[in-house]
């Protein structure tokens, strides 16, 4: 049996030159080692194809003009003639890899096409599959669709399949005629019980950080240092009503033994010279008592590692008792879980945090400068108002994180699609991604705001959707970029660098990142290597942007000191009105 991790990232708007600066995501297939832990416990053979990562190794030897699809039909085939014993074949893609059906070859559907044209037994998996299990059966994508976390269910499918005495367990989709079934039985809810190190035998997990990355944390640190990821907890405490993860993990939580954890990253560090980790849980705090003695441990064990946190933490989960394990224990970075600057908004999405704990956690933060901490915000609630917006731009200026990541609700709901041909004629999620912002999407941005009109409109009317990309740009203009805290006086200027330059791995010449990377270095004292930042405008789009928020006049006088740094950004503060709302 092979199981294959399909491309995360999307081939409709491919950029070689991000892939060959390591620009997309290569996580290494950890759901799928779980499971080939479930055969080895059935004495079943159970082989891993990371496409992802084969793909993007390829494309680091790869020249334009590049067909993709070719490409990656190349390395399967190649693979699967070495396994012509193999008659079944799992396909599974991860969260990165939205929107399946909007347009033609998504490979998510390519491969489960190509696998299922050759005459395989396909099971489909991944939240992906999950979403879209109706639409995968209906188009005789695959034979079996497997929802959410799927150890039982896979275990329950070889015992099945081998004729054993098996426990039957919901969540095993399928379609023999018209109507789609569904396995019956008793759910059973995850438990991490897998020892993990025999599935790393045929994962190249050293050559991982020669592709991609897992994230901007390690990038700041070091883009070549070999990483892998972990995860102490499976599931998450909270139930907020715009996150699926309950679609797809159900509610609850469940955690592995921290000392499992432990010999897991010590083999990792030890056969692999892996160096850095980042983790993979959805609430990696959940359980207290276990993720302290997880920071303690790791500190005991003289490991000379580093890692890292991608995926929000609960705020109400950090202390200074907290901050300081992580951060002796080798935590560079985390995301913190924010969302909104509104308390109704809070309480209408169930989020478990107040404005209290905010600013309770934004007074212990500078005790840990060594900590570089994201707070995840949202836009785009029902029903949000302009005010609530204003007041989430206030929280994030006054918390003074290192960085904002914002973005744009979007539901995520099952595509309505009837029939093959119709792939690519509808999406599930909306076509809108604004921290792309790249040469190729720019003709389909319409109207362009200044900060002072979008500071000026009525606070208590209803957020007008066609504003709310203005909004975004707005919002991590300012707040990231702008109003930085670290290139004010008194600031970590080096971190900015560092960060924003991590960032820019994935957006080449991205003119804002350029400006402000020449601004970065000159608060730094680095003017030589500030110079090589100041490009000209690559399009009519951002020499509109730039006059709209007053970056032309730096790109005309540029500053040459720490000191006009902090002047100008100053300077343009209070031009845009920020303090009016």
């Amino acid at each position: 049996m092979v199981l294959i991790q399909c491309p995360t990232f999307g081939f409709n708007n491919f950029e070689l030159e991000a892939a060959k600066r390591k620009g997309y995501f290569a996580y290494p297939p950890k759901g799928l080692q779980c499971l080939k832990a479930v055969g080895a416990l059935l004495d079943v053979r159970v082989d891993i194809l990371d496409l992802n990562f084969r793909l993007l190794e390829a494309l680091q030897q790869a020249s334009p003009p590049v067909e993709l699809h070719e490409l990656m039909d190349d390395i399967l085939n190649t693979y699967l003639a070495e396994r012509d014993g193999s008659s079944i074949i799992g396909v599974s893609a991860g969260v990165t890899v939205p929107n399946v059906f909007s347009y033609q070859g998504h490979p998510y559907v390519h491969v489960l096409k190509t696998v299922k044209q050759k005459g395989y037994l396909v099971l489909a998996g991944g939240s992906v599959a999950t979403l879209e299990r109706r639409n995968i059966l209906k188009l005789g994508l695959a034979h079996l669709v497997f929802k959410g976390e799927t150890e039982f269910k896979f275990r329950y499918f070889l015992e099945s399949l081998f004729g054993r005495i098996a426990a039957p367990t919901p969540g095993i989709f399928y379609q023999p005629r018209d109507e789609m079934l569904e396995s019956a039985g008793l759910p059973e809810a995850p438990s991490p019980k897998f020892d993990l190190i025999p599935t790393y035998d045929e994962i190249p997990i050293e050559r991982y950080c020669s592709v991609g990355h897992v994230g901007p944390f390690l990038r700041m640190i070091d883009p070549d240092k070999p990483y892998a990821t972990l995860q102490l907890v499976r599931g998450c405490r909270a139930h907020c009503s715009f996150c699926e993860l309950a679609q797809f993990r159900g509610r609850g939580f469940n955690h592995y033994r921290p000392e499992e954890v432990v010999s897991e990253m010590i083999y990792l560090a030890t056969e692999h010279s892996i160096r850095h980790f980042e983790w993979v849980d959805d609430d990696l705090l959940a359980n207290r008592k276990a993720a302290m003695a997880l920071f303690q441990s790791i500190i005991d064990s003289g490991l000379k590692i580093t890692w890292s946190a991608n995926v929000g933490l609960i705020a109400a989960s950090l202390n200074r008792e907290m901050l300081h394990l992580m951060a002796e224990s080798g935590f560079t970075g985390f995301r913190i879980g924010i969302e909104t600057g509104s308390e109704e908004i809070l309480r209408k999405t169930h989020k478990p945090a107040t404005m209290r704990k905010f600013m309770e956690l934004a007074e212990i933060i500078p005790e840990f400068p060594q900590l570089f901490i994201v707070g995840c915000f949202m836009l785009g609630f029902e029903n949000e108002t302009y005010e609530q917006i204003y007041s989430t731009i206030r929280l994030a200026r006054t918390m003074k994180l290192g960085w904002c990541s914002i973005a744009v609700l979007q539901v995520t709901q099952e595509s309505n699609v009837d029939s093959e041909f119709e792939i690519g004629l509808h999406e599930n999620v909306a076509d809108y991604m604004p921290s792309a912002f790249k040469k190729k999407t720019e003709h389909k941005i319409g109207r362009t705001w200044t900060p002072h009109e979008l500071f000026s409109l009525p606070p208590e009317s209803i957020l007008d959707p066609r504003v709310l990309c203005e909004m975004w740009f707005s919002f991590n203009t300012i707040v990231n970029y702008v109003d930085n805290k670290n290139l004010k006086a008194g600031g970590n200027p080096d971190a900015f660098v560092r960060w924003v330059s991590a960032l820019a791995q994935s957006y080449p010449d991205h003119p804002l990142m350029n400006l402000f990377l020449y601004l970065g270095y000159i608060a730094k004292g680095e003017a030589q290597k500030a110079v090589d930042y100041l490009q000209p405008l690559p399009s009519q789009y951002w020499k509109k942007r730039f006059e709209q928020y007053g970056f032309d006049r730096i790109t005309g006088n540029p500053p040459r000191s720490a000191e006009e740094v902090q002047v100008v950004l100053s300077q343009l503060i209070e031009e845009y009105g920020v303090a009016r709302i």
